[in-house]
């Protein structure tokens, strides 16, 4: 009988460990509400800020203020909030999901450092302007196209978590 007992433990503690649905889901449902969204509504405002730039494109010294001053530290502040976010997850699927973001927003951080390197040699350029112009627009080219990888990688791993542990509404 206690044999029976001591089994039907080890089942129930097995049975608990692999089920593991309702923990993560509540996780995820955290991660999102708190997590991603923020981050989110940041994206979205930088839509806007890249309008606004855009606007003062052909003022290079303009441009990269707003750049510095603004978006670069909009950025910096979604990628703080993702960091945050990844040493307070627990489950490894929302780790990797929000390890993506976290490359995302990397990248995005140092492709808009490159720009910026482009604005200054715009509003100042040298007698090597086109060589180096052209290695800092294959630069930013580069990281557009890893840039396009980790944001088409993380929409289909949000995709697929929201299938599996959220809510479409």
């Amino acid at each position: 009988m206690k044999n029976l007992i001591r089994l039907m433990g080890l089942l129930l503690v097995f049975a608990l460990a692999a089920c593991g649905g309702p923990g993560i889901a509540a996780e995820y449902k955290e991660y999102k509400e708190k997590g991603s969204t923020p981050i989110y509504q940041n994206s979205m405002e930088l839509i806007m800020m890249s309008n606004q730039l855009n606007a003062i494109l052909d003022n290079p010294e303009q441009a990269n203020q707003y750049l510095k001053t603004e978006m670069i530290p909009m950025l910096e502040e979604s990628k703080a909030l993702s960091e945050d976010w990844q040493g307070r997850l627990t489950h490894d699927e929302l780790k990797e999901l929000n390890g993506l973001k976290d490359k995302e927003l990397g990248l995005l951080i140092d492709s808009f450092g490159t720009l910026s390197e482009l604005f200054d040699l715009t509003a100042e350029p040298g007698e090597d302007f086109e060589q180096k112009s052209a290695k800092l627009s294959v630069e930013i080219s580069d990281k557009q196209e890893q840039l396009d990888k980790i944001t088409d990688d993380y929409a289909a791993k949000y995709e697929e978590l929201d299938r599996k542990y959220g809510t479409e509404s």
